[in-house]
């Protein structure tokens, strides 16, 4: 089971890289609870997949490019994964570009993500995940 939910990453992936909505819906169970990254501007816990989906379309909205590259994906346990990924943007105004080093940490069950949480720190996401560097 761990491989699939490592699969299961890199499908979030290619469906958020795409803008698709429906393949990303199909990544997550309809009550899922996510957490954003500490510190971060509108982190609010959402609660289902309507409500994560309206936060992931907040933060598409104001980029002309935004794309995530993974780094490394790890199956943590049978029903927990951790992935270190790049979220590349460029502004719709300004064009500037940034690179957000991020981590995420899901909790899988029948093939669809039930919780995930998002960090900036990635020691605190290994520490979060029960495991060291």
């Amino acid at each position: 089971m761990s491989q699939e939910n490592v699969e299961l990453a890199y499908n979030v992936r290619d469906a958020w890289n795409a803008n698709d909505w429906e393949a990303l819906a199909a990544c997550y169970d309809p009550n899922v609870v996510g957490i954003g990254p500490k510190d971060w501007p509108d982190s609010a816990e959402t609660h289902g997949w309507e409500q994560a989906r309206r936060q992931f379309e907040r933060l598409k909205d104001s980029w002309e490019v935004e794309k995530a590259e993974i780094d490394e994906v790890r199956a943590v346990r049978e029903d927990m994964v951790l992935a270190r990924f790049r979220w590349i943007t460029s502004g719709r105004a300004s064009g500037i570009s940034t690179e957000v080093p991020m981590s995420f940490l899901s909790t899988v069950r029948e093939g669809r993500i039930e919780r995930f949480q998002f960090f900036l720190d990635h020691a605190e996401a290994v520490r979060t995940a029960g495991l060291s560097e």
